[in-house]
């Protein structure tokens, strides 16, 4: 069994077999990722998805005389921060003033039909089952029997497929058949969605009992991002800084091979078109996208990472995720402009 907790700024995963823990691994490359501010961003400037989406938000609120609601939202937005306001959109669904007067602001509901931004979430999650399936090979363990996935960001997931497992279980399993390049034992594979992913975290829902720290610090890997088989084991982030162009070279292949196999998921078998729901010329241009500045967002998240740590320190996080969390980053707000001109 894995567990995934998909958080604001991180995600956990736990692999487990009979309650025992096999491994534990965690990455900065969660909901805000989707979300949250641009790489490079001007003054005031969002991101593609709070963009895209903010001024039919706005809207509703001025037409329904929401002062009260507006007021927090015009302090939000003066702060210039997406992650924060996308959370606020979501906010919108539950809130009482909204509720009383029968008011429906629904944005994962906006986010689920919309036929442009979803190839996003898409990636998004591809590219965690990827990394998932690539390290579960690594150590040799078989595939997983259940999935379950937890956390506020888990709310990204039932944007894309609307809380249809059975869908999410079909491509994940074609995921984790393409990376071991063999077909999934009969068993077959449940992905479980939980139905309060704030409360039941990925450590408390699977561990129980187990409350070792030690023991858990000892169960982390980091599969290393470079290639499909090596971990960070015994490195440091000084080994890094004596040969940064090759991590940088190696970790721009593994992206590309990442973009190369998750264009070639979409074919008769599971169309994102007919699957997801996804706009075909999105998909074109996703794909053009998707190639662009890869070492650039490498270069930069990675010289960033090295100014946060002592060289001494042990390397804690894969470096799959950076270069992905940039391109992702400038997807959503390219789809946004793109939109935004077909609609001027």
């Amino acid at each position: 069994i894995v567990t995934i907790d998909i958080g604001g700024g991180t995600s956990d995963i736990v692999i487990a077999n009979h309650n025992e823990i096999k491994c534990i691994t965690s990455f900065r490359f969660a909901s805000n990722t989707v979300f949250g501010d641009l790489t490079e961003k001007n003054e005031g400037e969002l991101s593609g998805i709070v963009s895209q989406f903010a001024s039919k938000i706005e809207s509703k609120l001025k037409e329904n005389n929401l002062a009260v609601i507006e007021s927090i939202y015009d302090d939000l937005k003066t702060k210039n921060n997406s992650a924060d306001i996308a959370s606020f959109f979501f906010s919108l669904k539950d809130n009482k003033d909204l509720t009383d007067k029968k008011i429906d602001i629904d944005f994962s509901d906006e986010l689920r039909r919309d036929s442009k931004q979803k190839i996003s979430f898409l990636i998004f999650y591809c590219a965690i089952i990827y990394h998932l399936a690539k390290l579960m090979k690594a150590k040799q363990l078989e595939m997983p029997r259940h999935i379950g996935f937890s956390g506020n960001g888990a709310k990204v997931i039932n944007i894309l497929t609307n809380k249809n497992d059975k869908l999410l279980a079909n491509l994940t399993k074609r995921i984790f058949e393409r990376i071991y390049n063999a077909e999934y034992p009969s068993d077959g594979l449940s992905v479980i969605l939980m139905d309060n992913p704030k409360e039941a975290t990925s450590m408390g829902a699977l561990m129980g009992r187990h409350d070792d720290n030690d023991e858990i610090i000892a169960k982390k890997i980091v599969l290393l991002g470079t290639d499909a088989s090596t971990f960070a084991d015994g490195l440091k982030y000084k080994d890094i800084k004596d040969n940064v162009e090759k991590y940088i070279r190696d970790v721009q292949t593994e992206i590309e091979e990442f973009f190369k196999f998750f264009f070639n998921l979409n074919d008769d078998k599971l169309s994102f078109r007919d699957s997801f729901g996804i706009d075909q010329d999105i998909i074109e241009q996703a794909r053009k996208v998707c190639k662009r500045d890869i070492k650039t967002y490498a270069e930069n998240r990675l010289d960033q990472k090295l100014k946060e740590v002592n060289k001494e320190d042990p390397i804690e996080e894969t470096m799959f995720f950076y270069p992905l969390s940039g391109v992702l980053n400038n997807l959503t707000y390219e789809i946004y402009k793109q939109v935004s001109n077909n609609y001027n």
